[in-house]
């Protein structure tokens, strides 16, 4: 389907409902490029359901930290879970990464971008690591977690899930770069705003 014919596709889907449930063959067609037009095309104020890869990862979240789940999707309308808006259709399209997890409200925030590193400090750290991937040698988790979050923005439990790590290891990883002055942990979501663009 080319741009196009997904528009014509999301605006019949419109008129039949107001939340969005895109099948995964559809999302097969959609791409970073014809994301940007779908979602001028209908605003934030278009919702849609989560795809079901997604719904997977939530649900393995909600049994490992329902206190994030919670500060996420709990409501006291009880509204559904897993409705966002379209506005986020190409971070959810993001190759392993995802609907970020970076406003939480209730708990600590771990989500991580580039711009977290510190400047000079860092830089020595990250070569050595691609020096290491280049010559196929393994990684430390705190380097494998280093590389992900400077090959694009993650959250740890998105980091725990992809790589099948315990969670209070990868937490173990962010503070060993933490400590190592590294990484800095920007933990409310006012702080991490800045680094947002969504």
């Amino acid at each position: 389907m080319n741009t196009q014919e997904l528009l014509t596709w999301f605006e019949t889907q419109k008129q039949q409902s107001d939340i969005l449930i895109v099948p995964s063959e559809i999302f097969g067609f959609i791409n970073t490029t014809n994301s940007k037009a779908i979602i001028s095309h209908f605003h934030s104020h278009t919702f849609m359901q989560l795809p079901e890869s997604e719904i997977a990862f939530f649900q393995w979240l909600q049994s490992i930290a329902p206190e994030v789940w919670d500060d996420l999707w709990k409501t006291d309308a009880h509204d559904e879970p897993y409705i966002v808006s379209i506005s986020l259709l190409t971070d959810i399209l993001q190759h392993n990464r995802g609907f970020p997890i970076c406003d939480l409200m209730t708990t600590d925030n771990y989500y991580f971008t580039s711009e977290h590193f510190i400047k000079g400090e860092s830089d020595d750290f990250i070569q050595a690591i691609e020096n290491k991937i280049l010559s196929e040698s393994s990684l430390s988790l705190s380097q494998l977690l280093a590389w992900e979050i400077y090959t694009a923005p993650i959250d740890i439990w998105r980091f725990s899930y992809i790589h099948n790590v315990p969670l209070r290891d990868a937490k173990k990883a962010v503070h060993e770069l933490v400590e190592d002055r590294i990484l800095i942990h920007l933990r409310t979501s006012a702080e991490l705003s800045a680094y947002m663009e969504l």
